[in-house]
This record gives C-alpha cells, structure tokens and sequence, in this order.
C-alpha cells in the first residue's frame, strides 16, 4: 500500500466514531503497523493451492463474471471510472459471492457463509456501541436458522418476479423498494459473533482514502475483538476504487500487504483472498478451537462455534458479560483436559485491544457440576503475554510461576497453560500466527492522536462502572503509557484457572474489612517480593475481598494479576543487617539525628535511627524525613522515657536479602499499567529525590521497586474515601454530573486520578514536596474525604 502520513491540519474524518474507539485505533496504527512483500503475505497466510484458485477462474470466466481479454470483473469500475461509493458495494458483493459460491460447490468450504452489504445497517449485536459501527461489507457465517430466512428470501424473489411481469414500462421505484426489503431481510442473519471478516470501501484510492479506510477498519477490528471473545486474530480488507489490502490484526499489532492488489489486473489474487474465508479452516482464520456457546435447550448439553450458532434463540445472554461458553482447558494435573462453563464476564473491556495482552476473565464451574447447586466456583483468566520474556516455553505461564516461586501456589492457582494451536505448538503471533512474517514499518501510516470533533463519548455501560479504574478486574491494556518502540513484540496465548475468587475492595462492608483486606493485599505483596516478584500493578481492580471457605461473612484479601509484574534471580545483602557502617562516623551522626528530632518532640530510640541511616546510605537528612514520616502512625505518646522502637514502627530488620531488579530486562513495546494509581516516579521513569535510590557499578539507577508499589496502595485507599459514600461500593451522590455540591470533588479527583500521564505525575510528585504536600493532603486530599472514611485519615496522613 502506499505510504501515508496524516497529520493535525490534514486528517479530517468523514466518519462518526465513538471517541474511545478512534483513540485506540489511532495508537494502534501509529504503534503496531508493519507491511510485509504482498505474494509472501498471501502465500504464508491464506494458503490456497493453484489448482483451487483455478477452478475458480475458470468457472467465473465462463460465467461472463470475469472478461480475461479486457481484463475487467463485470460491473465493477476502474480507478479511472469510478464515481462513487454506492456504485461498489452491490457489484463487489456479488462477485464475492459468486467466487464463494463456486468455492462450495467446486472445491470445498470449512466456513459456510455469504458476503452481505451492511454499509447502511449494522450487525446484530450483544455489544451497547455496535449500532454505532456499520462496515460497507462483511463474509458472516450461516447459523442455524439460515434455511428458513433463505425460504423468505426466495418468497420475496418470487414476488419482485411477479410484480415485475405485472408493471407497465417497470417502476424503478418499486424495485428499489422490493430490492430493499430483500437485502433487510439477508441482513437479518448477520451478527456481530458471526463476522469472518469485514472490508471498508473508497471510491477513491489517494493517500487520504487509504488511510481513512484503514482507520475505519481498524476500528471495526476493535469491534470485532470485543464481541468475538473465542477471537484468536482476524482478517481485514480495504479496496480503494480498484485497490485492494489485506491486513491481519492480532495482539501484537497489524500486518499488511506492502503492494496493494489490483483486482482487475490480478484476477487470481482477488479470488485467493476472497475464497480463503470459505475454504481455509476456522483456527486459520482466528477462531479459538477450545471455545464453544452454550447452548442451553438442550440436555444432555450442547456447545456450538460462534459462526455456527443460533443467535436467534432467546434463552441466550442478553449481552456479552452474560453470554455462556465452553471453555476447555487443562485439568489440576497439567496432563488431561475438562470442560469449563462460564458463569458470568468478570472483565471483557480488554478483549478488543490489539497489541497487548487483551485479557478476559471469567467466572467458571467445571461443565460436569453444571447443574449442582453446591458447584466450585473458579475464575478463569486469558489473555496474551509476551514472549520475549521467556527464554522458552516452559510448563506453567509466568503467573503460575511466580506462585510456586511465593510458596502461593496451593488454593490460589488450579491449573494453568500455554493455549496449543491446532499444531500442538503454543499460539504465538509472530511465529505461529504470521508463520514467521516480521515485515517492515518502513511504509506505514503516521497518525498524530487530536481532539476529533466527529467523535462522540463512549456509552456508559450498565454492566460496568464508566472509569476504566474502577473496573473489576483493570483492562490494563488500554492504559497503556509511553512512547513508541522500534521492536515488534510476540505473544503467546495463555489461561490460568484460578480458586481465588472474591469482590472487588470497593464492595467492602466496613472499614475493618477494608483495613483487613489492605493489609492481607500487602502480605500478599510482600511475599512475593521476597521471593524476587514485584507486582507493579497495585490498584483498586486487582485488591480482592475473598471469602474464607464457605462463610461470606469472614474474608481476607488478595493481591491478584501478576500479568505486569517482574522477576529477579539476583539478591543482596541489606544494608541493614551488614557491618558496613559500624564506625565513628555512624555513631556521630545517630547523636546529632536524635538530637535533630527530640528538638521537634519526636522521642526515638537509638536503635531507630541507627537503622534508618544504615538503611539509607548515612544520609541524615534523607534518614530523619523518613523518620518523621513513620512516626505518623503512632498512636502512643512518646517521651525521652519512652521512646519509639524499631517494632514499634514495624520495621523487620531481619530480613538479611532483597531482590535488586537489577537483573531485569526492559521489554519491548509500550510500558502499561493502571496509570490512575502509578506512583508519582514510576510515571516520571525517573527518581524524584523522595525515594532511596539504588546504585550499580555505574552509578545511581533507578528502578521500580517496592516502595512505588506501596504508594499505589496508598493511591487505593485515597481513591475509596474520595469516592464512595458508605460500604457496599456506592458512589457519592456528589460525583453525578450536574450535582453543583461536587465541583471541588471531581477537580481533586481529576487532578490525582483521571488528567493524563504527564499531569498526574506533576500532581502526585507535588503532594510529596516538602513544604506544599502536607497542605496539599489536608486541604485538598483529606478535607475531601466522606465522613464514613474520617477514621482512615491519620492512617493517610
């Protein structure tokens, strides 16, 4: 395809799009697009055999449907010739079908389905923002239900036929009325779940049309992601007057082809691609094997494809969140396999975000106790993680791991995979999938994200709360933050089944729950820290209210998702428990810290500050704010008889090793997390001057460590007393819009929360500076805090 480059004062889009929808889809070109040779492409990725796309040819040339002298398909304009959209989706459509049709009869088809043009209709869907997205043309399987609506359709032919005979000189009116009712009627059958592929169409083929039309099938890809949750990747189109790309879309990014295809030129191009839908198998096109609909008229229980599935039945799930699988996965023993019903959609958000993990998470039982009312229930997690972070596969994904690396492996994780393909090799993007295809980014498009005032605001869903970060379970993939990397990253697909399962921490039942469940989610954070594995994800979605056995009354707290997190293999002595420091010099400066604080009524004991400047490299300054920081949380007064100890504080000396990091590679792509609640460095990558900094050989290095972690949980706290009114995870009445009484509210809340990156981070580092932030806290932070939570303050402050 041409190169483009689209930038502010140049990209005007004709279309309406919900403004969520085109920001992802802008990030994702700008990002994630490579182009690869055009005859590789197909060769690779819609093997078709000579001899197939022959006896095509063939049939369609006999049928007058292609004219190999002038070279031309019938009805269908030439670059030159082609005056408007309308004048191509008919003609288009027809000759798809034609080459479909010959595809079933003459070769054979895995996939049975038709092209329909739908550019003024929609599909059907179980998805609140689908009406707003109608592609000019789509291939959509046949469900069930195909033979009666095609008896409907014949009903109606016969009528035009009639009517027809019956006019005088033929009311062309009336036939475009009765062709109408014809094409609603095909549209019936089309959903959203049955979609193969779907195809944006420009009368034009400028650079400007190009990439308009790649733009606009980008964002229905999206779509299809989010509704197509058995969606492995997918298949796109473009034809641009006489022009075609073909694109393929899959979680680390867009691969397209480098030459655009001219349908006139190269008939036999043209009928590789449109015959592949028909005639390649459902995994070569993107379905996930090892996902089936519930089908729940039926018993014994019956599991259907999505493209196979009669969606017109009414016992069904009225919407994604609620639409039942079969899932079939490994057992607790790695070796045999089981099937899993879904109970319900935890988190589906993630599942239309190209490039990254794309995670979905569900509640399952297993499909045997389906009908038991006692059933076990788990929580079914998958989603794509790099695979560059493997030296190999090994048996178990990272999460899985990581747990047994904890020691938290027994009653949290019951079995775990690396999804096999159809191969029985991993699912990977680049290896599997592009079957090796890196392709280039030397000729892709540049979009610069703006303001687009064609754009509309995403639907607020009743399934869901509006704020990314307050879903339960984050789609962190789409807060993704930082600039664009050169190296394209691959994935791998994985599933995890796990027994840990609970409520979000909004849902506490009063502050003792929710102390309780902070406290038991920092253990949790602790002992995998302890054992090399720093989350870096702390945030209200990933924070649990578990209940403990069968008593909903009695819970504890999870720390979950360890889909961000990092491991170390190397260890240090701390500086604590070293002889290092014990000099003069130490002593000297332990009597002039201790000095330092009684002058501020701050009574500690030697011990106390002996530790923080070993802790802190012998800097008293450093040591003595952190030390006055701590003090906060006594309760007690203190006095020169006594004084603040070290377990008076909490501080546990005697752990003799702490994971560096040091070890760690950065990884390729964006870096990712749940931005609303990043510790102020970790937005900046860079130390601010609050936290200790390590060192290497080189000199000072920073790093995401722990105590980032443990601002992010700070950040939840805040977050809770700022939003919510009582237990239960009930918004403050405050926060609706138009309500006058929470202006101030909603500005601190945006201000720490909802601005971009680059703000937040100015905000957050801003509370933390010495002579502003505690005016910061108090005045802006904690005057703002709803009543119910004013017991929390002190622990804030």
């Amino acid at each position: 395809m041409p190169s483009v480059h689209l930038s502010e004062s140049s990209y005007k889009p004709s279309t309406v799009w919900p403004s969520h929808v085109l920001e992802a889809a802008i990030r994702n070109l700008c990002c994630s697009f490579r182009v690869e040779e055009t005859n590789k492409f197909l060769c690779k990725l819609m093997p078709l055999s000579e001899d197939q796309i022959n006896i095509i040819y063939d049939d369609l040339v006999e049928k007058g449907l292609y004219d190999a002298k002038v070279k031309r398909w019938k009805n269908i304009s030439r670059s030159s010739t082609c005056s408007g959209e309308d004048d191509m989706y008919l003609p288009f459509v027809e000759i798809a079908n034609a080459i479909n049709d010959c595809a079933e009869f003459k070769v054979w088809t895995e996939v049975k389905g038709r092209w329909h043009n739908i550019h003024s209709r929609p599909p059907k869907s179980k998805g609140i923002t689908a009406p707003l997205i109608r592609p000019d043309s789509v291939f959509a399987s046949k469900n069930s239900n195909i033979i009666t609506l095609q008896k409907k359709i014949d009903e109606l032919k016969a009528t035009q036929k009639e009517k027809e005979q019956e006019m005088s000189r033929n009311d062309p009116a009336e036939k475009v009325l009765l062709r109408g009712e014809i094409e609603k009627t095909k549209l019936s059958q089309v959903w959203w779940l049955q979609v193969s592929t779907v195809m944006e169409m420009k009368a034009k083929a400028t650079e400007n049309d190009s990439a308009e039309a790649l733009l606009q099938l980008c964002c229905y890809m999206q779509q299809m992601f989010g509704e197509q949750l058995d969606r492995r990747f997918a298949f796109g189109l473009t034809l641009c007057s006489d022009q075609l790309s073909v694109f393929l879309f899959d979680r680390s990014g867009m691969l397209g082809t480098k030459e655009a295809i001219n349908i006139h030129m190269s008939p036999r191009e043209l009928i590789q691609v449109i015959a592949s839908f028909s005639i390649l198998k459902p995994h070569q096109l993107g379905w996930d094997p090892s996902m089936k609909i519930y089908y729940p008229e039926n018993t014994p229980h019956l599991s259907l494809p999505s493209y196979e599935f009669p969606f017109e039945m009414k016992k069904i799930g009225l919407s994604l969140y609620k639409l039942n699988w079969v899932i079939n996965s490994v057992a607790a023993d790695l070796r045999t396999r089981e099937d899993f019903l879904t109970v319900r959609a935890i988190s589906i958000v993630g599942s239309e975000i190209m490039c990254g993990r794309a995670s979905i998470v569900w509640e399952v039982a297993k499909l045997l106790d389906r009908q038991k009312r006692d059933k076990k229930v788990y929580v079914l997690k998958q989603g794509w993680q790099r695979f560059e972070e493997l030296q190999s596969i090994s048996s178990e994904p990272f999460e899985a791991t990581v747990h047994h690396t904890a020691g938290l492996y027994e009653g949290r994780i019951y079995s775990s995979e690396y999804v096999l393909s159809n191969d029985d090799v991993p699912d990977t993007t680049l290896e599997h999938i592009r079957k090796g295809l890196s392709g280039s980014n030397k000729e892709q498009p540049l979009f610069v994200p703006t303001s687009n005032p064609n754009s509309i605001n995403s639907p607020v869903q009743s399934d869901i709360e509006s704020r990314l970060h307050e879903q339960i379970v984050n789609p962190n993939d789409q807060l993704e933050y930082g600039s664009r990397h050169p190296q394209l990253v691959s994935r791998v697909f994985t599933r995890i089944i796990m027994e840990t399962w609970g409520w979000p921490i909004k849902y506490f039942k009063d502050n003792l729950e929710l102390l309780t469940v902070i406290r038991d989610a920092v253990q949790d954070h602790k002992d995998f820290y302890l054992s090399g594995v720093l989350h870096r994800d702390v945030s209200a979605g990933n924070i649990l209210i578990c209940p403990q056995g069968s008593d909903t009354t009695k819970a504890c707290g999870r720390l979950i998702d360890l889909d961000h997190g990092k491991q170390s293999t190397v260890f240090l002595p701390t500086v604590a428990t070293t002889s290092d420091f014990n000099d003069p010099k130490l002593e000297k400066l332990v009597h002039l810290s201790q000095y330092f604080l009684q002058g501020r009524d701050l009574f500690v004991d030697e011990d106390v500050v002996r530790t923080a400047l070993r802790s802190i490299n012998l800097d008293p300054d450093v040591a003595n704010m952190y030390i006055q920081a701590s003090l906060k949380g006594i309760s007690r007064q203190l006095t020169t008889v006594d004084p603040c100890s070290v377990s008076d504080l909490g501080w546990q000396c005697s752990v003799e090793k702490l994971p560096t990091f040091q070890d760690h590679k950065p990884r390729k792509g964006l870096r990712t997390g749940t931005v609303p609640y990043m510790s102020h460095e970790v937005l900046a990558s860079g130390y601010s001057g609050l936290y200790v900094r390590r060192t290497d050989k080189t000199g000072q290095l920073w790093v995401h460590d722990a105590v980032h972690d443990m601002e992010s949980f700070l950040w939840v706290i805040i977050y809770l007393a700022l939003t919510r009114q009582s237990p239960g995870g009930s918004r403050r009445q405050e926060l609706e819009a138009g309500d006058r009484r929470g202006a101030v509210l909603r500005e601190v809340i945006a201000r720490f929360f909802d601005y971009p990156p680059d703000t937040l981070q100015i905000e957050k580092q801003r509370l933390f500076t010495v002579g502003v932030g505690d005016q910061i806290l108090e005045n802006d932070i904690l005057e703002n805090f709803h009543p119910y939570f004013t017991p929390l303050k002190r622990l804030v402050r």
